[in-house]
């Protein structure tokens, strides 16, 4: 499987790096870590992801200041699969602390994905990732 990461945390990247590891299912994993909106959709433009993890803000980096994931919702909403139809990305997962951020991702995206967006806290994604991460191993 292919996860997106994006988020300007380090140290949550090192955890999804971690934990998305241990969750190998049929075939090696395969994590793509962005800090900026510009990297996300460049990554985007390079490949397909089974699962994409996004925070709201992205502005605390010496990168991009003020950054979020709003233009990564939009071109998300912007592609197509093969059979033509837009929003091809199985799982969308909005983990911002940001309430509000969050719900602008969520808004933008819940029409577009015939499979799943969820917006979960941070902490609790970890939680269950932690627990798929234990089960498997």
């Amino acid at each position: 499987m292919r996860f997106l990461v994006v988020d300007d945390d380090l140290i949550r990247h090192e955890e999804f790096e971690r934990l998305l590891k241990k969750i190998e299912l049929s075939e090696p994993s395969e994590v793509v870590h962005t800090y900026t909106s510009q990297e996300a959709i460049h990554a985007l433009k390079q490949q397909y992801f089974d699962v994409i993890y996004l925070d709201h803000d992205l502005g605390d980096n010496e990168v991009c200041k003020n950054d979020n994931t709003i233009p990564v919702a939009k071109f998300l909403c912007t592609q197509e699969d093969q059979r033509g139809k837009l929003g091809h990305y199985d799982i969308v997962f909005i983990h911002s602390l940001n309430p509000v951020g969050a719900r602008n991702l969520f808004n933008i995206l819940k029409d577009m994905y015939r499979l799943c967006v969820a917006r979960i806290p941070y902490i609790q994604l970890l939680d269950s990732l932690q627990g798929m991460a234990k089960e498997i191993t």
